[in-house]
């Protein structure tokens, strides 16, 4: 028997669960949390993909707030984050979150949760990679900082790595693009972690 990817689903409206999860585990086998602290239990590096509502009663942050953070705390970058909601206007998030998140749904009219359901299996077929470089496009260009140029210290670690032509932050990020090994990707991933930390000080 094929296992089905894994996916994490936090929505904490009961009414709504049902439905959710028929439309969903047609392909995917679903870990479902309803508010934060279950969400910091289960949440870990090898979900294909997360999926959460906006709105979410017993925070103060919307869902997608709440995974972003885990996953900074967490250092997961690779996991491709979907976001719907059937009452908040998910064209305007989507304006405002850019490349953080993989796919923007607007459950309200997707009442048979097809286009979830597609947005999700698009979404966790995405190249590991390309997840991640996308993350770091949207943290930095949040910064303003995506043309930043690196100094001559981490150009020369790059250089040692075997990584050249390197200048700025972006430039950086465009090699998450290239099929690299893990060990340069999480080197690459280090610094990129570093310089993410100085500017959000």
């Amino acid at each position: 028997m094929i296992e089905k990817p894994q996916l994490l689903l936090l929505e904490d409206s009961e009414k709504n669960i049902d439905l959710l999860i028929d439309s969903l585990s047609e392909y995917f086998d679903i870990t479902w949390v309803k508010n934060e602290s279950e969400l910091e239990e289960k949440i870990n590096a090898e979900f294909q993909v997360i999926v959460t509502d906006v709105s979410i009663n017993t925070s103060d942050k919307t869902g997608f707030q709440l995974i972003d953070d885990l996953r900074v705390n967490m250092r997961i970058t690779r996991i491709p984050i979907v976001v719907y909601s059937a009452n908040v206007n998910i064209e305007d998030i989507e304006k405002e979150q850019g490349k953080l998140f993989c796919g923007y749904v607007d459950k309200g009219t997707d009442v048979s949760g097809d286009v979830l359901l597609k947005t999700c299996i698009d979404c966790a077929k995405e190249r590991q990679n390309i997840v991640s470089m996308s993350v770091w496009e949207g943290q930095f260009a949040k910064l303003d900082k995506l043309n930043h140029p690196l100094s001559d210290k981490i150009i020369g670690e790059l250089e040692i790595l075997g990584i050249y032509n390197i200048k700025t932050i972006k430039d950086l990020i465009i090699q998450l693009k290239n099929d690299i090994e893990n060990s340069e990707w999480k080197s690459l991933e280090d610094v990129l972690w570093t310089l993410w930390y100085e500017f959000k000080e």
